[in-house]
């Protein structure tokens, strides 16, 4: 949830991305690699023992060789909340600080604090309505940990992102 950010390494990064998505005791680990020009291609499928812990995710990187990859964490169901809203009356840079003030009210967690991003919703040039957007808002309470834990185990997240807009980066992978 908000903007990726390459981490200030040397190491030169494998192509593709490697997503971790936890179901309870289990994380399934998949690499996606698309090569320009040709198909995706699935490089590793794989579920593994999963506890939000730096040991935990130490075992997992040494076990997929994960350290020259480009990770994203896919939240689990419940651990975000997806809000379909009016988008704001300024700059589309300005949004998502816009954003966090208006879902106040519609979550339950302190909005000072969440991971906020938005996804314009593309609307259509014959309607007089305002373009809508749907805002995606997770608590620090789970985005911290799994944060912390990653850090602590060499392997930060490149990404933090839902199972919705993870399976839409897949399916327009697979449309191409």
């Amino acid at each position: 949830i908000g903007s990726s950010a390459e981490h200030g390494s040397s190491m030169r990064m494998t192509s593709g991305w490697v997503a971790m998505a936890p179901q309870g005791e289990q994380v399934h680990v998949v690499h996606v690699v698309r090569e320009e020009g040709s198909r995706p291609v699935l490089r590793l499928a794989s579920t593994q023992p999963w506890a939000v812990s730096a040991p935990a995710l130490r075992a997992l990187r040494r076990s997929c060789a994960l350290r020259q990859h480009r990770t994203v964490a896919v939240l689990q169901h419940g651990q975000y909340q997806f809000l379909t809203l009016d988008a704001p009356d300024l700059p589309r840079e300005e949004w998502r600080d816009a954003i966090r003030w208006s879902i106040k009210e519609m979550v339950d967690f302190p909005v000072e604090t969440a991971g906020i991003d938005v996804i314009d919703i593309p609307s259509n040039p014959q309607q007089w309505r305002r373009p809508s957007l749907m805002a995606v808002a997770a608590p620090r309470t789970v985005l911290a940990p799994l944060a912390d834990a990653a850090a602590d185990a060499g392997l930060p997240w490149h990404a933090i992102d839902v199972t919705e807009t993870a399976l839409r980066n897949l399916a327009v992978l697979g449309a191409e």
